[in-house]
């Protein structure tokens, strides 16, 4: 990714993009919140780009890589889709209110069911 991922901007991000969603438009300077630290230190929802590194790539550079791995990705074996199934009886892992009168060590139970149970008391 670009980084840039701190609590502060993902706050940022997720209340834009709950704006753009309910199709309300926010002002820029945020109303008093109980969320207000995530919004700090200036307190706004949109904050001005830094770019700390200088981006070296040129425009043929990048129409380069981009060729090739579109190039790279048409080569790959492509894998058939799969249809749905049942998922087979013996895969279902029961709740433990059904198995609540069960001993610990019931055969009809399996490892997992078994440790859950003994997980949580029963």
């Amino acid at each position: 990714g670009g980084g840039g991922y701190t609590k502060h901007n993902v706050a940022r991000c997720w209340a834009y993009e709950t704006s753009v969603l309910l199709g309300v438009e926010l002002k820029n300077q945020l109303p008093e919140n109980d969320y207000m630290e995530y919004f700090g230190p200036k307190y706004v929802l949109k904050t001005p780009p830094v770019q700390l590194i200088e981006n070296m790539n040129n425009r043929q550079y990048v129409e380069a890589v981009k060729r090739e791995v579109l190039e790279n990705l048409s080569r790959l074996e492509h894998a058939p889709s799969v249809e749905m199934q049942e998922v087979p009886p013996d895969m279902y892992m029961p709740d433990y209110h059904e198995f609540r009168e069960a001993e610990e060590d019931d055969d009809r139970l399996g490892r997992y069911a078994r440790d859950r149970l003994a997980l949580e008391g029963l």
